[in-house]
């Protein structure tokens, strides 16, 4: 269903009953991506599943997706559907970036944290002050192309086999998606809606390293699931280190899965109902 929520008109979908869990997908990602997880927890919790603006089936919106939009966003979410106490949270990849920024900037409105394969740039620096001014630009301007790009056969040839093709990779058993691909995916609104969030992933990513410096974690449980499967000997190391990295500054918990790949969700979505009821109890 579509709902105003702060001004904004979302697609969410809520299954369910039970103390709150906010799940938000990764870039460019929908609601539908949640979905073998939803009957591991229905009968446990409201789950409420959203699609940002111009993704899923929500409305393309005219805000740029910025780290304090976002962080926005998860506070005015948890005000609507938890509104007497405070909300858990479940995000994919670089939804950790908004779910982070949440708790420091929200920290009574969050009950516990779970990071799946979670996005973590503790490294990342600005961009030059000229370029930096041009990518923003060009982010804000993103929206006004959905109308002339809707125009044309483009999205809809090549959004949904490159997702397919996308979703297959990043599963171990290499599987397409079940929800509707070729409307969302052949939609003008989710391709120019996931390519602003690619050119704002870096700031979101700088903003949030600078809001480290200046605002604490609240102390809630937190589960960093680190997905392995796919990657050499190697890079599994250094991502399970740099996820620990991740877990420890927020003093949570991590839990390394061998047998996933990046979407979790599909391949152990067990486990992110096993973290959800760790931090839930």
């Amino acid at each position: 269903m579509i709902e105003s929520v702060g001004g904004e008109k979302l697609h969410v979908e809520i299954d369910g009953s039970g103390p709150v869990v906010l799940f938000s997908a990764g870039l460019g990602e929908s609601w539908f991506d949640w979905e073998p997880v939803v009957p591991l927890l229905r009968h446990e919790y409201r789950l409420v599943r959203f699609d940002r603006p111009g993704l899923g089936e929500s409305p393309i919106g005219r805000r740029a997706p910025t780290l304090r939009v976002e962080a926005a966003r998860f506070a005015t979410l948890a005000d609507r559907y938890s509104p007497d106490t405070p909300a858990y949270v479940v995000a994919h990849s670089a939804a950790a970036l908004h779910a982070e920024a949440f708790a420091r900037r929200h920290p009574t409105r969050l009950a516990g944290l779970v990071l799946v394969d979670p996005s973590f740039e503790p490294s990342v620096r600005p961009r030059s002050g000229h370029l930096d001014g041009v990518v923003r630009q060009v982010i804000e301007k993103l929206p006004a192309l959905a109308g002339p790009l809707s125009a044309t056969r483009l999205v809809r040839l090549v959004g949904p086999p490159a997702y397919r093709a996308g979703y297959r990779y990043s599963n171990e058993r290499g599987v397409a998606p079940d929800g509707p691909v070729d409307r969302v995916y052949g939609s003008a609104d989710t391709a120019v809606a996931a390519l602003a969030e690619y050119a704002a992933y870096r700031d979101q990513a700088v903003d949030l390293r600078r809001l480290r410096a200046r605002l604490p974690f609240p102390s809630v449980p937190v589960v960093v699931l680190t997905a392995l499967a796919g990657r050499s000997a190697r890079s599994a190391a250094r991502w399970s280190a740099e996820t620990a990295r991740l877990a420890r500054l927020l003093s949570g918990a991590q839990t390394t899965l061998p047998d996933a790949r990046h979407l979790v969700m599909i391949d152990r979505p067990d486990a992110i109902a096993d973290a959800v009821r760790a931090v839930t109890r």
